[in-house]
């Protein structure tokens, strides 16, 4: 709730993060929209390589290919939609 969170916020104690982009050096924010609102996925890198954590976006290995998605995703077409893009 919004009483619950804005002190927080107000003290400093509390920022949004509003873009996609570098967070902090070597880690980068993704942010999708068909699993949950906005969900982040950091993106790490490491020795040349990009190491991204998708949570709970994919499940389990039956979820990557492109016509499976998560019964509780929030907006399916739109999980198709960025996993088509990605």
């Amino acid at each position: 709730m919004k009483e619950n969170i804005m002190p927080i916020q107000e003290s400093g104690q509390l920022k949004f993060i509003e873009k996609e982009g570098e967070f902090i050096p070597g880690m980068d924010l993704l942010f999708t929209y068909g699993h949950t609102d906005a969900m982040m996925l950091p993106v790490l890198s490491y020795k040349d390589r990009k190491i991204l954590y998708t949570a709970d976006l994919i499940p389990s290995v039956g979820h990557l290919p492109l016509p499976y998605v998560m019964g509780y995703d929030v907006r399916p077409l739109e999980t198709l939609k960025e996993k088509r893009e990605s």
